[in-house]
Order: structure tokens, then sequence, then C-alpha cells
């Protein structure tokens, strides 16, 4: 990775074209990880396969490369994002979501990014107003056996329980 700019607050204009590493920009800081590894676009992908059919009644899935950012120096790249179908289309330029367009967003955790899941990202996407947040630790879901059944019954379960909440609003 090449040095990068100084800015004082950083914003999504400011942000590089090296697609090498995941740039995010939460009140103006930058914060750089790795990308994901092999294993967790997997397991993302597995996610997004079991949950599109049934998710396409409320949305579209969509997966890492989309952002979300309620204003310019506010940046989060989630690895799922369960968006408003005519959001997708509006933002189709910039692959940056507004919040209210956003009914879930789900990480995998990786020991790069794990503290940065637990803990800032989970409480900055319920103060932007996402009604539902995720997390699929794939160590966990490895350690049962059979990564893609683990992921399809962890799947199930977590949606019926979104389902009966987006029910009940």
């Amino acid at each position: 990775m090449s040095a990068l700019p100084q800015h004082e607050t950083w914003t999504i204009g400011d942000l590089p074209e090296d697609t090498s590493y995941r740039y995010e920009i939460y009140d103006g800081s930058l914060h750089v990880t790795p990308q994901p590894t092999n294993r967790h676009t997997l397991m993302a992908a597995l996610l997004a396969e079991h949950l599109s059919p049934v998710a396409s009644q409320h949305g579209m899935v969509v997966g890492s490369g989309w952002g979300v950012s309620p204003t310019p120096d506010n940046y989060l790249v989630p690895d799922l994002v369960l968006v408003d179908r005519a959001a997708v289309a509006r933002s189709a330029e910039d692959h940056a979501l507004h919040p209210q367009w956003v009914t879930l967003v789900v990480e995998v955790l990786s020991p790069s990014t794990q503290r940065l899941d637990l803990t800032l990202k989970a409480d900055v996407y319920r103060a932007w107003g996402i009604p539902h947040y995720w997390v699929l630790d794939q160590v966990t879901a490895a350690h049962r056996g059979h990564e893609p059944a683990a992921v399809q019954v962890w799947v199930w379960q977590a949606y019926e329980a979104f389902l009966r909440q987006w029910r009940a609003l």
C-alpha cells in the first residue's frame, strides 16, 4: 500500500481507488483493513445464497463493495446488506446506500475486523437507524463441521426471527 495523502477529515471523495484494502470512514477518520480472505468471502456468499430467495420480497441482498453512508464523512462497508431495490438503482454509481434504505446489515467476523464489527459498527449501525445487524462468526461455523450446513441452519433461524420482527412492524 502506498502512502495515503493526509486529510484532517476524510470523506467518500477522498477514498483511494486502490482495491487491495477495504477503506471505511467513521466521523472523518479513515479505517483501513485487509480485503476479506477467500474463506470470509465464501461465508458471505453462502449466506447471500440462502438469504436472497426469502429476502427478495423485502428487497435485494447486495455484497461487499456497497457502503452505507448517511454523510460524506461516514462510510462503512458491510459484507452483506438487505436494501430496498429502488435504492440500489439510485446508488449504482457511487455504491453508497443511505441507512434509511437498509433493513439488514451483516458482517462476517475476521480476526482483523472482529473488534470493529462487535463494537463500533454495532453501535454505529444502531445509531444510523438500521433495524437489524447480524454477525456471522466464521470460526464458530467452521467448528460445527460442514460450513454450508452450519450457515444454512444459522440463516434460517436468524431469518425466522427477522420475519417475526418484520411482521410486527
